[in-house]
């Protein structure tokens, strides 16, 4: 079977290639093995191929921190799973035609859904509803401010908070502005609820504003503003 290898750190299209390597064989007991659909390429993998993530793995190395396959074989001891059931796959090798894995590693997902958003679903998804549910108790009307706005995560926790009912000022650096908004600086922010602007004092009273502990700067710029959607939640004004 094919799978993505490399076996030094470095430029993954310099490092990165298709190799051949054995089939994975029979599920133990408690394991699965998947026949893997789709897998995105997530910024995690190209810094851990490049060697400058956390974690190091062992070399040689099969990428891949998301992706989404059907099972094709099911240990005796499997309950829940069976042949043909989709399933999001939590380990960090998943660039691969087959995987055999722990039954305790891989989530079923709803049928029906779509195939390429499940295959995003394990990180970024993941993360901003953590940052919404874990830090702060939030309701509807609660208003969240976030940096980092343009990136997996801070679009994600975009469209969460729409969907708990909360208010979000996203903050973005360097150009990159959603149609709709007006420019004031090159860092700057917008805000879904166009009733109220960053630094005057008209916040509706009895609000509370949570951070959602994002670190990071932000630092790079929508790849295409104008894609973004205009109507809707989506009236923005600039702060």
């Amino acid at each position: 079977m094919k799978a993505v290898r490399y076996d030094r750190f470095g430029p993954p299209q310099e490092v990165a290639a298709c190799a051949e390597v054995p089939d994975p064989g029979s599920p133990a007991a408690d394991e699965v093995v998947i026949e893997m659909e789709a897998c995105p390429i997530n910024p995690v993998d190209l810094l851990t191929i490049e060697g400058r993530y956390a974690v190091r793995p062992a070399l040689p190395a099969t990428p891949g921190s998301e992706g989404v396959g059907r099972v094709l074989a099911a240990g005796d001891g499997v309950r829940g799973l069976a042949p043909g059931d989709r399933v999001l796959h939590l380990g960090r090798d998943n660039w691969v035609q087959h995987i055999r894995a722990k039954a305790a590693q891989v989530i079923k997902t709803p049928a029906g859904a779509d195939v390429g958003q499940l295959a995003m679903a394990k990180i970024n998804p993941a993360t901003a509803l953590l940052m919404l549910r874990n830090y702060r108790v939030l309701g509807p009307g609660d208003w969240v401010l976030q940096d980092a706005a343009n990136s997996g995560v801070g679009t994600c926790l975009i469209r969460l908070a729409h969907e708990a009912g909360l208010h979000s000022v996203n903050v973005v650096r360097r150009e990159g502005w959603p149609r709709g908004s007006r420019r004031s600086a090159p860092t700057s922010c917008w805000s879904t609820a166009p009733t109220w602007r960053s630094g005057s004092a008209r916040r509706p009273a009895g609000h509370r504003c949570a951070w959602p502990s994002m670190r990071s700067p932000a630092t790079s710029a929508f790849a295409s503003p104008t894609a973004w959607p205009t109507t809707g939640w989506w009236s923005t004004t600039g702060c």
